[in-house]
């Protein structure tokens, strides 16, 4: 479909997926902001720019996040999306972010052994995410040691359909595209 006409929770069911965020960042057309890869397909290319710090890709049948300076585009990149700021790196907050702007947020996480999250967080700076994904604790047993930022504020929803009871936080208006879970 189209970008921007669907519904994340919409567009996750048809895909297929058990749960999902919204994705990356992107004009009032819908066009990207930012590196945007698509079943292998190269989408809008990658953008030099303060807040697109990180990708979250899948290089191969291995998902990695890295900041934006350190990543190699190649023919085994299949799905890619760049967003930011980075809030998590090597286990600690981010120097440096914004600790007076609260809003709706959207990260995927990795502990880098295998196990990731899709984490939606409700009022709340990009310094204070930074601070509650890096405590331990805040969020159970399970510490990432590298965290993004994806698109905020509106755009940030959260779908999951598995049982045994769906689960929707909606965004305010559409999205561009989303990051979803499908089962193997």
């Amino acid at each position: 479909k189209s970008p921007g006409h669907t519904r994340l929770d919409t567009s996750l069911q048809d895909a297929g997926c058990i749960a999902g965020v919204n994705g990356g960042y992107f004009h009032d057309d819908f066009r990207p902001v930012g590196l945007v890869i698509e079943d292998g397909i190269e989408v809008h290319p990658f953008e030099k720019a303060k807040l697109l710090a990180g990708v979250l890709a899948l290089r191969g049948r291995q998902w990695e996040i890295v900041r934006s300076s350190a990543f190699k585009n190649s023919p085994d990149v299949r799905q890619a999306i760049q967003c930011g700021p980075m809030l998590v790196e090597s286990g600690r907050p981010t120097v440096g972010l914004d600790a007076t702007r609260s809003a709706r947020r959207t990260i995927v996480a990795t502990d880098g052994r295998g196990q990731w999250a899709l984490i939606y967080l409700t009022s709340v700076t990009l310094a204070g995410a930074a601070e509650i994904l890096a405590t331990p604790g805040a969020i159970g047993d399970w510490i990432p040691t590298t965290a993004l930022n994806l698109d905020g504020g509106s755009s940030s929803g959260l779908w999951a359909g598995a049982s045994p009871a769906e689960i929707s936080l909606p965004e305010f208006g559409h999205v561009r595209n989303y990051i979803g879970i499908v089962p193997r």
